[in-house]
């Protein structure tokens, strides 16, 4: 119809009307409003809100979040060269949908997710962890913990310009839980070879491990 009235300007919307209805075999012709809605809003169906030339009326999207997330995840899935059917971009955008509720849900009760921390989560672990531990010997359990090990420091206190010196190496510590086995340390520093050992850690008599 708009293309129409592009190509004769002289008719008229009774005239177009007329048109419409032989055009397009409707059962009656459009009104005058719904004739002159069409020529007022010609640039709106131009847009690509409307989809292919066949549409006659815009398809507009239920969730803007939703249109946009699925429509990134199918450009990502696409440039690795993977192949998506019907039921696949279904089970997306349901996923998609049920991640952008509970989000909208937090938001509006001001609910956020923590990590449990304090004395009665670490009671409640404690109980789980000595459960499975009663299990095993206690010369077969074993407890590793890591510690910094700042080797420019004075012991107590040195002059520096701004921040004090933290330039460190970890120490690994690991021992039985009846303390008959302790394992020789571990230092884990930042190069494969340091320099100030000219040799391998192995070679001085130690345990040395790049991180």
């Amino acid at each position: 119809m708009r293309r129409s009235h592009e190509e004769a300007p002289s008719m008229t919307q009774g005239q177009l009307a007329v048109w419409a209805k032989r055009e397009f075999k409707l059962i009656a012709a459009p009104v005058q409003n719904t004739i002159s809605d069409i020529l007022i809003n010609a640039a709106k169906i131009k847009n690509e809100a409307y989809g292919d030339k066949r549409r006659r009326k815009p398809v507009k999207a239920t969730s803007a979040a939703l249109e946009s997330g699925l429509n990134a995840w199918v450009a990502r899935v696409e440039s690795k060269n993977v192949n998506i059917n019907r039921m696949v971009l279904a089970e997306k955008a349901q996923q998609l949908q049920k991640i952008g509720w509970l989000t909208r849900f937090l938001d509006r009760h001001d609910m956020r997710f923590r990590i449990k921390k304090g004395e009665a989560f670490t009671r409640r672990s404690g109980h789980v962890l000595q459960d499975e531990l009663g299990l095993y010997e206690p010369n077969n359990v074993f407890n590793m913990d890591e510690a910094g090990l700042c080797y420019n420091r004075t012991p107590v206190g040195d002059i520096c310009p701004g921040t004090s010196l933290k330039t460190r190496i970890t120490v690994a510590f690991c021992a039985n839980a009846d303390g008959s086995e302790m394992l020789p340390l571990l230092y884990i520093g930042r190069a494969f070879k340091p320099r100030c050992l000219k040799k391998t850690g192995k070679e001085h008599g130690f345990n040395y491990e790049k991180n």
